[in-house]
Formats: C-alpha cells, structure tokens, sequence
C-alpha cells in the first residue's frame, strides 16, 4: 500500500499492490468513474480483449452502451477456454461508465491494474508511478518497477493519436510532479519537484502518449563512458554480449528501447530533438504527430558554440548550490572536462564561432542537397567491440565536424537504421549472404556475439517526413524489415534476411 498526503494534511491511499498468476500489480484507484450496481468484488470489466489480459478473465462484465449487448456460442466458448468462469451484461448509458479494459473492483472500489515491470537493465531513473523508495535516487542498487497501464484503455482518435503509446523520458526533460536530476546527487538536491512539464513533453500528454517514466542520462548530459558513470550505475546495452558500452548522453533512451518489447518510444535530446523506437512506421506516425512535418531545429551553432552555453547554463546552479552547502558540487571528471573548457571561451569567441557554422552550413547545403534532393549515407562509427568495464582511449569531443553532429550542424533530419551489409567471414563466396551484424568472438561469453550495424541516412532540411518515407518504401521495396527486436539481436537470426 502506498499512502500520500491531501491538501488537508490527511494521508491518503495512493495504490496497493496485487499479485496475480506470479505477475505484480500497482492497483490505480478510479474513483472518478461510477460503479454500475451488481458489481462484486475482485470483478473485472472489459469489452476488448487480448493474450495480455487473460490473467483477468476469470469474472467478465460486458458494458453496452444504449442497449444491451449479447454474447455467441462460439465466443463463450472461446472465453471458456481462456478461464473465463462467469460473465455478466450490463447496461452502462451514463457518460462516467468505466471505460474498456481490465479493472480490479476490492470492497466496493474500483481500481485499474498497472503491470509492475522489473528494470533489469537499470535504464530507468523515475517510475511515473510507483510504490515508496524505489526510485533509482533512493535505491541502492539504481532500479526501479515501471508501473506500465493497459493498452485497452486507450482509443485513438483525431485529439488523441498518441493514445496507447507508451513513451520514455530522458532526465534532462521536465515531467510534472518529479524532479529533474540529470543524473547528478548534487542538481537532484538542489531543486524541487516541476511544477509544469516542459512545452515538448505537455504536448505528448496533450496528445494522449503514456509517460511511463524518465531514463538515465549521462550526468549533465554529457559523454560519459560506463566506467566514468560515478553517481548513478550506466544503463545496460541488451545488444550482443550484454556486456556493451552505452556510452553517449542519450544512453538510458537507447538502452530502454533495446531491451524492453512493453516500451515503444523513447526521447533523446541534447542539441536536436529526437526519438528512439524499434518500429519505423510507428516512428513516422508519432513524429507526424508530435511535430508536424518537421522536428523543431534545436540546433547548436558550433561545437564552441555548445561548450560555452552548457557551461553558462549552469551557472545558477553552481551559484545556488554553493549558496546552500558552501562548498563546490562534486562534477563527474568528463563533466568537469567540458566545463572547465566552456569557462575559457568568451562571448565573442562564442558567437565568432556561430557565424563559421552558418557558413558551413551554407556550403554544406549547396554542395549536397542541390536539386535532386538527394539521401546522404553516413557512417555512425566503426562497427568494433567496445566493452563497458574499458575505459576510454578516444577523444572527445572529436575532432572536426564529426558523422555524428553533420545532422545537427546542416540544420538536416538523420535517421539511423540497421544496414545489411557483406560479412567479412563470407567474402570468398561469389554471391555472400548479407547480415546486418559484424560477428566477433566476446571476451565476456567466449563465444561468437553479434554487435548491430547501423548507418545513418541524412535528408535535405526540412524533409523529416519524406526521409521516413524514402526509406520505409526503400525496406519495403528491397523486402527487408521495417522493425526490429528487443534483446541481443535486431532480428531472429542475425545472419537471415528474413523481414520477420
């Protein structure tokens, strides 16, 4: 049971807990919708149903709306043989009728089931709704439960298009009601809860997108390696061995989305919007949805340019935090890196450096996206082993205009997707079979894993929309996937061609 306090100083019940066939329950009370008389406890209402509710189908009520409903032979008997055991038809006219799904009805009070989901790749810093103390901030291990609502809930329509999606959260976004951390003790302590979530992220709600919880980020947003990931363990990669660098600030959003089959979509951001799913076509839609045609250009004017406005868009915090301790927070040593870099860039040198990268990108624009409107292919990085216990022998930032900031510079969507490409063991064959792996023998499991190949495919600014749907008709067309799995592998055999 967890309990809060009202406004009046009472404490209150929030949620219990419920076991059901091995499988854990947070109980939502739904007070807000009138029970219909008749109703027993431990009931369950529905008139949708699917696999994922089968646990609930001993006692069925069935809601008609003006009128009542029937229910044939054969679907009796298809009910039966799932455990239904009694089943009830009810005439539910008003507007507060419990909308479709599975409920728990306990002493009179109607409650809706969230499926607790272990975090076991430690992806999560905040569950959205959860029992006391464990929350990655207060737990010693930095895991959490994901409370996770019914799809059957949810009806999609013209308002609310997002309905049903079940969305992730990077910590660097304000949510409503949870704090901010950025994966740092020390910002944690220093402010309270949000009052009001960000624009971006109010208007998902708006839309009807299920905010499960917000994600680990590296602290403060920058590129942090697992073995520099001090405060706060790194996320685990679910790809090849397991034992994988989630390096990169958005690393508990890719991570997330690797692993876990129950999440869909989850939202990165550092200098451009951006979003991570398993589901192109699904991809396309919440960004039709969310954006429009276009995902808002956040973009950075120079990487001087990102040194200098991340370390100033600290300085109230730094201020605020010696303040109150009188003492300096303790930085991670990468974060430390780039702020005491940012500290030696001044204002001119800042916007010297804006107005190179405006000519860059005009250059960049003339050069390659003339005409045609053509799809640049790119290179994310060398497809190689790179295990989380190695600490890191690269620079960064890189030098130049790296592959993985072009996008971001040239004003540019970029959309990352597996390639097939020749295995290196099956060259000597005339026609090799493509795979969309590099198999390597892994020094955690002594055997032969398989590490993702991606590219990134960069279109002419402005064409979000029309590069999603360049490359789903590309995929389509070559009879290749448009999804790809959770877990070690994209797809069910990672040297297939197969589309499933």
């Amino acid at each position: 049971m967890a309990l809060s306090m009202d406004q009046d100083g009472r404490l209150v019940e929030v949620y219990k807990s419920l076991e059901v066939n091995g499988v854990r329950y947070l109980l939502k009370p739904a007070n807000e919708r009138s029970l219909p008389s008749g109703f027993a406890d431990a009931s369950i209402i529905a008139n949708r149903l699917t696999t994922s509710s089968i646990p609930f189908l001993h006692r069925i009520y069935f809601s008609g709306f003006r009128g009542g409903c029937s229910l044939s032979s054969d679907a009796q008997t298809f009910l039966e043989d799932l455990g239904m055991k009694r089943r009830s038809f009810l005439k539910i006219d008003h507007p507060n009728r419990p909308l479709p799904g599975p409920y728990v009805i306990l002493k009179g009070t109607l409650y809706e089931p969230l499926r607790l989901y272990p975090d076991t790749h430690a992806v999560f810093f905040k569950a959205t709704k959860c029992l006391p103390k464990i929350d990655a901030s207060e737990d010693n291990y930095g895991q959490v439960d994901i409370a996770v609502p019914s799809r059957l809930r949810y009806h999609v329509s013209s308002k609310l298009p997002l309905s049903s999606i079940r969305v992730r959260v990077k910590d660097n976004f304000d949510l409503k009601g949870t704090k901010t951390s950025l994966c740092s003790k020390a910002y944690l302590q220093n402010y309270p809860e949000k009052s009001r979530s960000a624009p971006c992220i109010q208007k998902l709600l708006d839309l009807g997108a299920s905010i499960v919880g917000k994600t680990k980020v590296c602290a403060f947003a920058q590129w942090e390696e697992p073995t520099e990931a001090i405060e706060y363990t790194s996320p685990w990669s679910a790809r090849a061995d397991g034992f994988q660098s989630s390096g990169g600030s958005s690393n508990g959003s890719g991570a997330a989305i690797a692993a876990y089959d129950w999440l869909d979509i989850t939202i990165g951001y550092v200098d451009t919007p951006g979003i991570m799913g398993r589901d192109l076509q699904q991809c396309r839609q919440f960004t039709a949805s969310w954006y429009g045609d276009r995902l808002d250009p956040a973009v950075p004017d120079a990487t001087q340019d990102m040194w200098y406005d991340d370390y100033h868009a600290f300085d109230d915090f730094r201020n605020k935090y010696w303040a109150k301790n009188k003492k300096a927070p303790y930085i991670t040593p990468p974060t430390r890196a780039a702020w005491d870099f940012g500290e030696t860039i001044s204002k001119s040198d800042r916007d010297d450096a804006a107005c190179k990268v405006q000519v860059f990108r005009s250059w960049f624009c003339e050069q390659f996206f003339e005409g045609s409107r053509p799809l640049l292919i790119m290179p994310i990085e060398n497809a190689a082993p790179q295990y989380r216990d190695d600490p890191p022998d690269f620079q960064r930032p890189p030098p130049g205009v790296h592959t993985l900031l072009l996008a971001a510079f040239a004003g540019a969507p970029e959309l990352v997707v597996p390639r097939k490409l020749p295995s290196i063991q099956l060259r000597k064959f005339t026609n090799p079979p493509v795979v969309s792996t590099v198999p390597y023998v892994s020094k955690i499991t002594q055997k032969e894993e398989h590490l993702p190949f991606v590219v990134g495919v960069m279109g002419v600014p402005g064409s979000d929309l029309k590069l999603m749907d360049s490359i789903l008709t590309c995929l389509k067309s070559a009879g290749r996937a448009t999804a790809v799995r959770t877990g070690s592998a994209l797809f069910a055999d990672p040297d297939s061609t197969d589309t499933t």
